[in-house]
Protein backbone atom coordinates (compact mmCIF):
# COMPACT_ATOMS: atom_id res chain seq x y z
CA UNK A 1 0.00 0.00 0.00
CA UNK A 2 0.99 3.31 -0.91
CA UNK A 3 -0.22 5.59 1.04
CA UNK A 4 1.03 6.08 4.77
CA UNK A 5 -1.42 7.42 7.84
CA UNK A 6 1.36 8.60 10.11
CA UNK A 7 -1.03 10.76 12.65
CA UNK A 8 -0.10 10.95 16.23
CA UNK A 9 -1.92 8.82 18.70
CA UNK A 10 -3.52 6.13 16.36
CA UNK A 11 -3.00 2.70 18.02
CA UNK A 12 -4.56 -0.86 16.38
CA UNK A 13 -5.70 -2.83 19.61
CA UNK A 14 -6.12 -6.90 18.22
CA UNK A 15 -8.51 -8.72 20.79
CA UNK A 16 -7.61 -12.15 21.31
CA UNK A 17 -8.06 -15.61 23.24
CA UNK A 18 -7.15 -18.85 23.40
CA UNK A 19 -10.67 -19.85 25.31
CA UNK A 20 -12.87 -19.59 22.20
CA UNK A 21 -15.79 -22.30 22.49
CA UNK A 22 -16.49 -23.17 18.87
CA UNK A 23 -12.86 -23.68 18.05
CA UNK A 24 -10.24 -23.49 21.33
CA UNK A 25 -7.43 -21.71 20.53
CA UNK A 26 -8.17 -20.60 16.84
CA UNK A 27 -5.85 -17.78 16.56
CA UNK A 28 -3.07 -19.73 17.34
CA UNK A 29 -3.61 -21.99 14.46
CA UNK A 30 -1.45 -21.98 11.51
CA UNK A 31 -2.36 -20.41 8.57
CA UNK A 32 0.00 -20.42 5.34
CA UNK A 33 3.15 -19.34 6.53
CA UNK A 34 2.01 -17.98 9.77
CA UNK A 35 0.28 -18.82 12.79
CA UNK A 36 -4.01 -16.97 12.35
CA UNK A 37 -2.81 -14.25 14.65
CA UNK A 38 0.35 -13.71 12.55
CA UNK A 39 -1.83 -13.14 9.69
CA UNK A 40 -3.76 -10.22 11.20
CA UNK A 41 -0.63 -8.34 12.29
CA UNK A 42 0.96 -8.75 8.79
CA UNK A 43 -2.26 -7.11 6.97
CA UNK A 44 -2.52 -4.03 9.58
CA UNK A 45 1.23 -3.70 8.87
CA UNK A 46 -0.09 -3.85 5.41
CA UNK A 47 -2.35 -0.63 5.77
CA UNK A 48 0.02 1.97 5.94
CA UNK A 49 -0.98 2.79 9.25
CA UNK A 50 1.88 3.78 11.51
CA UNK A 51 1.29 3.88 14.96
CA UNK A 52 1.70 1.03 17.66
CA UNK A 53 0.03 -2.45 17.31
CA UNK A 54 -1.07 -4.09 20.27
CA UNK A 55 -2.52 -7.61 21.16
CA UNK A 56 -4.80 -7.40 24.03
CA UNK A 57 -5.33 -10.47 25.76
CA UNK A 58 -6.99 -11.69 29.28
CA UNK A 59 -5.27 -12.20 32.38
CA UNK A 60 -4.60 -15.88 33.35
CA UNK A 61 -2.54 -18.81 32.38
CA UNK A 62 -5.35 -20.25 29.71
CA UNK A 63 -3.95 -17.47 27.74
CA UNK A 64 -0.23 -17.33 28.22
CA UNK A 65 0.50 -18.72 24.80
CA UNK A 66 -0.73 -15.45 23.27
CA UNK A 67 1.65 -13.25 26.03
CA UNK A 68 4.52 -15.88 24.88
CA UNK A 69 3.65 -15.72 21.45
CA UNK A 70 3.93 -11.68 21.09
CA UNK A 71 7.18 -11.59 22.84
CA UNK A 72 8.76 -14.19 20.35
CA UNK A 73 7.46 -11.67 17.50
CA UNK A 74 8.36 -8.85 19.23
CA UNK A 75 4.61 -7.22 19.67
CA UNK A 76 3.19 -5.08 22.23
CA UNK A 77 0.84 -6.64 24.67
CA UNK A 78 -1.68 -5.89 26.88
CA UNK A 79 -3.50 -8.15 29.16
CA UNK A 80 -6.32 -7.34 30.55
CA UNK A 81 -10.10 -8.50 32.20
CA UNK A 82 -11.00 -11.72 30.83
CA UNK A 83 -14.49 -10.90 30.82
CA UNK A 84 -15.15 -7.03 29.88
CA UNK A 85 -13.83 -7.13 26.29
CA UNK A 86 -14.32 -3.18 26.01
CA UNK A 87 -12.63 -2.57 29.18
CA UNK A 88 -9.75 -4.61 28.04
CA UNK A 89 -9.75 -2.75 24.68
CA UNK A 90 -10.27 0.89 26.44
CA UNK A 91 -7.24 -0.19 28.90
CA UNK A 92 -4.69 -1.36 26.27
CA UNK A 93 -5.09 2.00 24.22
CA UNK A 94 -4.90 3.77 27.40
CA UNK A 95 -1.85 1.97 27.97
CA UNK A 96 -0.11 3.18 24.26
CA UNK A 97 -1.76 6.67 24.92
CA UNK A 98 -4.19 6.49 22.08
CA UNK A 99 -5.89 9.26 20.66
CA UNK A 100 -7.68 7.17 18.34
CA UNK A 101 -8.02 3.41 17.87
CA UNK A 102 -8.67 0.52 15.20
CA UNK A 103 -10.31 -2.44 16.16
CA UNK A 104 -9.12 -5.32 14.49
CA UNK A 105 -10.53 -9.15 15.78
CA UNK A 106 -8.03 -11.87 15.94
CA UNK A 107 -10.13 -13.95 14.21
CA UNK A 108 -10.19 -12.09 11.06
CA UNK A 109 -7.58 -12.97 8.77
CA UNK A 110 -8.92 -11.90 5.90
CA UNK A 111 -9.01 -7.92 6.95
CA UNK A 112 -8.62 -5.82 4.24
CA UNK A 113 -5.89 -3.29 4.99
CA UNK A 114 -7.04 -0.67 2.24
CA UNK A 115 -10.04 -0.85 3.51
CA UNK A 116 -8.43 -0.28 7.88
CA UNK A 117 -6.63 2.71 6.51
CA UNK A 118 -9.73 4.08 5.08
CA UNK A 119 -11.59 3.88 8.44
CA UNK A 120 -8.75 5.38 10.34
CA UNK A 121 -8.07 8.10 7.98
CA UNK A 122 -11.88 9.07 7.55
CA UNK A 123 -12.18 8.75 11.61
CA UNK A 124 -8.61 11.01 12.17
CA UNK A 125 -10.55 14.01 9.43
CA UNK A 126 -14.33 13.85 10.34
CA UNK A 127 -14.27 13.51 14.02
CA UNK A 128 -16.60 10.54 13.80
CA UNK A 129 -17.42 8.53 16.81
CA UNK A 130 -17.20 5.74 15.01
CA UNK A 131 -16.49 4.33 11.41
CA UNK A 132 -16.45 1.17 9.36
CA UNK A 133 -16.56 0.12 5.70
CA UNK A 134 -19.92 -1.35 5.41
CA UNK A 135 -20.86 -4.57 2.83
CA UNK A 136 -17.28 -6.38 2.95
CA UNK A 137 -17.02 -9.52 3.29
CA UNK A 138 -17.44 -10.63 7.13
CA UNK A 139 -14.19 -10.61 8.89
CA UNK A 140 -12.70 -7.64 6.48
CA UNK A 141 -13.69 -4.61 7.94
CA UNK A 142 -12.29 -3.12 11.17
CA UNK A 143 -13.71 -0.75 13.41
CA UNK A 144 -11.99 3.25 13.68
CA UNK A 145 -13.10 5.16 16.43
CA UNK A 146 -11.42 8.20 18.66
CA UNK A 147 -10.66 7.33 22.12
CA UNK A 148 -14.01 9.12 23.57
CA UNK A 149 -16.39 6.07 22.06
CA UNK A 150 -14.34 3.77 23.67
CA UNK A 151 -15.18 5.72 27.17
CA UNK A 152 -19.16 5.73 26.08
CA UNK A 153 -18.94 2.40 25.11
CA UNK A 154 -17.06 1.16 28.45
CA UNK A 155 -20.18 2.76 30.41
CA UNK A 156 -22.75 0.56 29.10
CA UNK A 157 -24.28 -2.31 31.07
CA UNK A 158 -22.78 -5.33 29.80
CA UNK A 159 -25.42 -7.52 27.64
CA UNK A 160 -26.77 -3.98 26.68
CA UNK A 161 -26.56 -2.84 23.42
CA UNK A 162 -24.24 -5.60 22.39
CA UNK A 163 -21.59 -3.96 24.38
CA UNK A 164 -18.47 -5.88 23.17
CA UNK A 165 -19.08 -5.54 19.61
CA UNK A 166 -18.16 -2.22 18.88
CA UNK A 167 -20.53 -1.84 15.61
CA UNK A 168 -23.61 -3.11 17.20
CA UNK A 169 -22.97 -1.22 20.23
CA UNK A 170 -22.64 1.90 18.68
CA UNK A 171 -25.46 1.35 16.31
CA UNK A 172 -27.47 0.16 18.78
CA UNK A 173 -27.26 3.73 20.71
CA UNK A 174 -27.79 6.04 17.94
CA UNK A 175 -28.57 8.71 20.82
CA UNK A 176 -25.11 8.35 22.03
CA UNK A 177 -22.85 7.47 18.90
CA UNK A 178 -22.68 8.90 15.65
CA UNK A 179 -20.99 6.41 12.64
CA UNK A 180 -20.02 6.64 9.61
CA UNK A 181 -19.80 3.40 7.26
CA UNK A 182 -18.29 3.76 4.20
CA UNK A 183 -19.38 2.21 1.53
CA UNK A 184 -16.81 -0.29 -0.38
CA UNK A 185 -15.33 -0.67 -3.94
CA UNK A 186 -18.02 -2.25 -5.79
CA UNK A 187 -15.41 -5.24 -6.29
CA UNK A 188 -15.35 -5.90 -2.32
CA UNK A 189 -19.24 -5.35 -2.04
CA UNK A 190 -19.79 -9.42 -1.29
CA UNK A 191 -21.57 -8.97 2.00
CA UNK A 192 -22.56 -12.39 1.53
CA UNK A 193 -19.16 -13.84 1.81
CA UNK A 194 -18.12 -14.96 5.53
CA UNK A 195 -14.14 -14.92 6.00
CA UNK A 196 -14.48 -14.58 9.80
CA UNK A 197 -12.87 -17.76 11.37
CA UNK A 198 -15.16 -19.00 14.28
CA UNK A 199 -15.28 -22.87 13.52
CA UNK A 200 -13.49 -26.01 12.11
CA UNK A 201 -15.13 -25.61 8.90
CA UNK A 202 -14.28 -21.54 9.29
CA UNK A 203 -10.97 -22.81 9.32
CA UNK A 204 -10.74 -25.27 6.63
CA UNK A 205 -12.38 -22.82 4.14
CA UNK A 206 -9.08 -20.09 5.46
CA UNK A 207 -6.70 -22.79 4.86
CA UNK A 208 -7.52 -23.95 1.17
CA UNK A 209 -7.66 -20.08 0.67
CA UNK A 210 -4.14 -19.47 2.30
CA UNK A 211 -2.74 -22.74 0.28
CA UNK A 212 -4.01 -21.77 -3.40
CA UNK A 213 -4.17 -18.20 -3.29
CA UNK A 214 -0.09 -16.56 -4.04
CA UNK A 215 0.50 -14.06 -1.85
CA UNK A 216 2.04 -10.55 -2.44
CA UNK A 217 5.54 -9.70 -1.86
CA UNK A 218 4.84 -8.71 1.22
CA UNK A 219 3.08 -11.56 2.29
CA UNK A 220 -0.48 -10.36 2.27
CA UNK A 221 -3.01 -12.41 0.12
CA UNK A 222 -5.12 -9.88 -1.79
CA UNK A 223 -8.60 -9.97 -0.79
CA UNK A 224 -9.83 -10.04 -4.51
CA UNK A 225 -7.51 -12.45 -5.12
CA UNK A 226 -9.42 -14.43 -2.47
CA UNK A 227 -12.80 -13.61 -3.52
CA UNK A 228 -12.17 -14.77 -6.91
CA UNK A 229 -10.92 -17.99 -5.63
CA UNK A 230 -14.19 -19.14 -3.62
CA UNK A 231 -16.61 -17.24 -6.68
CA UNK A 232 -14.48 -20.38 -8.66
CA UNK A 233 -14.41 -22.63 -5.84
CA UNK A 234 -18.38 -22.41 -4.63
CA UNK A 235 -18.58 -25.60 -2.94
CA UNK A 236 -16.15 -24.40 -0.26
CA UNK A 237 -18.56 -22.25 1.46
CA UNK A 238 -21.25 -24.51 1.41
CA UNK A 239 -20.34 -26.82 4.78
CA UNK A 240 -18.69 -23.54 6.55
CA UNK A 241 -21.97 -21.63 5.76
CA UNK A 242 -23.76 -24.78 6.43
CA UNK A 243 -22.29 -25.13 10.03
CA UNK A 244 -23.34 -21.35 11.08
CA UNK A 245 -26.93 -22.33 9.81
CA UNK A 246 -26.79 -25.06 12.20
CA UNK A 247 -25.61 -22.96 15.59
CA UNK A 248 -27.93 -20.14 14.51
CA UNK A 249 -30.89 -22.47 14.61
CA UNK A 250 -30.01 -24.27 18.03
Amino acid sequence: MEDVFDVPGVVTVVPARMGARRLPGKVLLPLGDATVLGQVVRRIRASGLTGRVVVAIPEGDADKPLEEWCTANEIDCYIGSRDDVVGRVLAASLAFEAAFVVCCPANRPLIEPRMLWASARYASDSGMDFVSVARLPQGASADAMPIRTLHSAAKLPVGAGRRDDFNAATGDNPEIFERAMLPPPPRFARPDLRFTLETSDDYALLCRIYDHVPAAENGTISLDDAIVYVDANPRLLLQSNHSHAIVRAA
